[in-house]
């Protein structure tokens, strides 16, 4: 878990009673509300760390073709 924090200083982590993975954006890593309403999420679960890290990329890469859209516009 201490990898994923490292790599994704804009997320908080934690594991479940259950054993699935979660992380939700802080406010050093927030969305405007076209961000979500185009889908990006606050908050993303995952099964294991590697499933979490691929979720987190996912949701970085999404808010970033975003932001790019909004700036062409």
């Amino acid at each position: 878990m201490r990898r994923l924090e490292a790599e994704f200083p804009g997320w908080r982590l934690w594991i479940s009673d259950t054993g699935r993975w979660w992380a939700f954006r802080t406010s050093a890593c927030a969305l405007t509300i076209e961000q979500l309403r185009a889908g990006c999420r606050l908050i993303v679960q995952a099964d294991t760390a590697e499933a979490l890290h691929s979720a987190i990329t996912a949701e970085i890469e999404a808010e970033r073709r975003t932001s790019e859209a909004r700036r062409a516009s």
